[in-house]
């Protein structure tokens, strides 16, 4: 049996869910190309950009941890 491929260290997108859980997924496919433009995020591999600096709640490093779990998720397809 060939060994598992290792995940990359930064979030992804990955495949699609399972049909039953589709919305959510779709939302996140969604937000992430509004997050890159708004944030100005040019790596075409990696989904996020570099986390944000905790300097405060702000919308950004609350967009950037609501992503970060759902592509979290999303990777254990």
């Amino acid at each position: 049996m060939p060994a598992a491929r290792k995940l990359p260290e930064r979030p992804v997108l990955g495949p699609p869910p399972p049909a039953t859980r589709t919305d959510k997924w779709v939302n996140t496919a969604t937000l992430l190309p509004a997050d890159k433009a708004m944030y100005e995020v040019t790596d075409l591999v990696v989904a996020l950009g570099p986390k944000p600096s905790r300097t405060g709640a702000s919308l950004r490093d609350t967009l950037y941890e609501e992503l970060e779990d759902e592509l979290r998720t999303y990777r254990r397809w």
